[in-house]
């Protein structure tokens, strides 16, 4: 926030209604300050209490008896509301990392002005606090080795997190062709005893279905159900099933 509050073109003598009357640093926030302001342009104005960053009170030189304009009270408001809105998504960041659309859309939801919100996000980026390239590639490797998902189907859910389809691509070329024929077999051989069908020909096709709503390629999943059929004959002593 500092770079932006430096920005702000500050009058060296401004003669608005509001003006610095304490400043103390916040208990439970670390490098934050509430600062008290009197005055107003209205009658019923009355004391309002700011919540900044300590950059920002620096950049502008926010001490007793510092007199505000009226443009300068509205640029403070705007800069106290991204401030608030950033401290609330690195909170929210604490708890899960998220994509710069689903965090977007959370900043939306606790009410923050869609000006501070973006403010917020560009500073999230700055920072690297914000990489949906990065998660992206995260998430990818997790979802194929982790949790045995096809590569279908996690694009499909990084695309709907909000990941640019380039950075989706990257991150999924990140996880090779066998670590994805091991993923699908992994699932094939856990998912099989629980298939029931009559017949073997209707266990292969119930299992191909499930690895094709996993997300696997065709090829891929024929290959992992053949395999692991081919397994579970083995080790029942029976050589491999057949499709009757």
């Amino acid at each position: 926030m500092a770079g932006r509050a430096g920005g702000f073109r500050m009058a060296e003598n401004a003669a608005g209604g509001w003006t610095v009357a304490a400043l103390q640093p916040e208990a439970k926030i670390p490098d934050v300050y509430r600062v008290t302001v009197t005055g107003g342009t209205e009658p019923n104005d009355e004391a309002r209490v700011l919540t900044l960053h300590e950059d920002t009170v620096v950049a502008w030189r926010l001490v007793p008896g510092r007199r505000l304009s009226e443009a300068e009270w509205r640029e403070l408001l705007a800069a106290e509301a991204a401030e608030g809105a950033y401290r609330a998504a690195l909170a929210m960041l604490a708890v899960r990392p998220r994509t710069r659309k689903e965090m977007a859309k959370a900043l939306r939801r606790k009410g923050y002005a869609p000006e501070a919100a973006a403010a917020c996000l560009e500073r999230l980026v700055r920072g690297g606090f914000l990489d949906d390239a990065a998660l992206a590639g995260r998430i990818a490797a997790y979802r194929v080795t982790g949790q045995r998902k096809g590569r279908l189907l996690v694009r499909h859910e990084l695309l709907e997190r909000g990941v640019a389809r380039e950075d989706a691509e990257a991150a999924l070329a990140g996880v090779s062709e066998e670590e994805e024929r091991e993923a699908a077999l992994a699932f094939a051989r856990k998912r099989l005893p629980q298939v029931r069908a009559k017949s073997a020909l209707e266990r292969r096709h119930k299992l191909m279905a499930m690895l094709l709503r996993r997300g696997f390629p065709k090829s891929l999943a024929r290959e992992a159900v053949h395999e692991a059929m081919s397994e579970a004959s083995r080790a029942d002593g029976e050589g491999e099933e057949p499709d009757r």
